[in-house]
């Protein structure tokens, strides 16, 4: 069995343990389905930009808050993955629609990196991993 340490070798004693990347991907799966239920509910079908917004806000608030660049990420593709199948398309088939499902990946990759980055700068102490 492998065991991995998942602070950094020089934290600080009085900080916060670090939580394993394992558990912010499953919270951020988490946000991610609620993200898409409120934009089903609050944006109609056509309004695909809109269901982008919601899921960008809710990939950055996640981005912010775990401070943990992998995780965000990881959350971000999950993001792309659901407005692909459920919000787009919304028959829970995945489709390449050319160049707008690559804009829609790039502007939830960056919603994760800009959160990412926000969150270690509003808090650099305790930044996970960047």
């Amino acid at each position: 069995m492998l065991l991995v340490r998942t602070g950094h070798a020089g934290s600080r004693a009085g900080s916060r343990a670090a939580r394993p990347v394992e558990l912010l991907i499953g919270f951020g799966f988490f946000v991610v389905v609620v993200a898409s239920v409120v934009a089903a509910l609050v944006f109609s079908p056509r309004e695909t930009a809109g269901r982008l917004l919601v899921l960008s806000f809710a990939v950055g608030w996640f981005a912010i808050t775990s401070r943990s660049l992998s995780a965000a990420l990881t959350t971000a593709g999950m993001g792309w993955l659901f407005l692909n199948g459920f919000l787009v398309d919304q028959h829970s088939e995945l489709a390449w629609h050319g160049s707008a499902d690559l804009v829609r990946l790039v502007v939830l990759a960056f919603a994760a990196l800009a959160g990412t980055a926000a969150g270690n700068f509003l808090a650099p102490e305790r930044s996970r991993d960047v």
